[in-house]
C-alpha cells in the first residue's frame, strides 16, 4: 500500500477523527495498543513539517522509554512524508539528575520535543502540548496545571490516556 500525506486509506476511522480534529482541547480515553499515540505522532509531524503553527510541540510521555518510542514514530513519519528533519537528543539537568530530551527538528525550524513525565519540564514553554498516558503520570493534576497555560498564545492541549480508576484526575 502506498502512503501519501493523506490519511484517507492509512488510518482507522477513529484515528482519522483524532488527526483531523483541530480543537484547542482534545481528550480521549483509550484502550491499550489502539494506535492513538502513533496517529497523534503523524498529525504532529504533518503540522510541524507544513509549518501550520508558529510554535513547537511539547510531548510529555509516561517515561523516557515512551518518549523515545514517540520520537521514533515521529521520525518514521517524517521519512515517509519526505519531510526534512533532524533527530537531536540532549541531556538536561533537573534536581541534580540528568533527563534526556528528545527532539525532532524540521527544516522550517519547528520541532517536536518529547520530554520526561516531570511536570516542570513543561514550564515556560508555549505551543501544542500532548500529554500521553496522562493518567499514568505520577501527578496528572500538576502536569495539567503547568501545561495548560502553554497554549495561551496558540496551539492545542491534547490528552490521551487509558483509564486509571475513578479517583484519578484524568477520570475527573
Amino acid at each position: 500500500m502506498g502512503f501519501s500525506s493523506s490519511s484517507e486509506n492509512f488510518f482507522l476511522p477513529y484515528q482519522k477523527r483524532w488527526i483531523e480534529d483541530r480543537s484547542p482541547l482534545k481528550i480521549m480515553e483509550k484502550s491499550r495498543q489502539i494506535g492513538l499515540s502513533w496517529c497523534a505522532s503523524f498529525a504532529l509531524v504533518k503540522e510541524q513539517a507544513e509549518n501550520k503553527t508558529p510554535y513547537d510541540t511539547w510531548v510529555s510521555s509516561r517515561d523516557e522509554l515512551q518518549a523515545e518510542l514517540f520520537i521514533q514514530d515521529c521520525s518514521n513519519f517524517a521519512d515517509i512524508l519526505h519531510s526534512a528533519a533532524q533527530r537531536i537528543d540532549r541531556a538536561l539537568l533537573h534536581e541534580d539528575r540528568p533527563l534526556l530530551a528528545r527532539t525532532l527538528r524540521f527544516a522550517n525550524g519547528r520541532a517536536i520535543h518529547a520530554l520526561s513525565s516531570n511536570p516542570n519540564a513543561q514550564a515556560g514553554k508555549r505551543g501544542t502540548r500532548l500529554l500521553d498516558e496522562f493518567a499514568l503520570h505520577p501527578d496528572p493534576r500538576e502536569l495539567h496545571t503547568i501545561a495548560l497555560p502553554g497554549i495561551t498564545w496558540g496551539g492545542r492541549l491534547e490528552i490521551i490516556s487509558t483509564h486509571r480508576g475513578v479517583g484519578n484526575f484524568f477520570n475527573e
